[in-house]
């Protein structure tokens, strides 16, 4: 539960100068979304299901983190706009 600013902010700093383009900047954001996606479910749920996408996150090619990612993103943005 924090402003989506603030947030960013602090992204920005854990990832210091990785970029988009590194494993650990792209599968921290995968993540990221996920975890928004199952914020609606009781935390047990999120946590059985987390241990999946972390389980899919390491077995998809870098390619297919990518297109995941922008998906992602490119759903939040729809949401957070309307």
């Amino acid at each position: 539960n924090m402003d989506r600013n603030l947030l960013a902010e602090k992204l920005t700093q854990c990832l210091d100068s990785e970029n988009i383009k590194s494993d650990l900047a792209l599968n921290y954001g995968l993540q990221g979304c996920f975890s928004e996606q199952l914020s609606a479910l009781p935390k047990d749920q999120q946590a059985i299901k987390m241990a999946t996408v972390m389980a899919s996150i390491s077995s998809l090619s870098r390619e297919e983190r990518q297109k995941s990612f922008s998906s992602c993103v490119t759903d939040q943005a729809i949401r957070y706009l309307k």
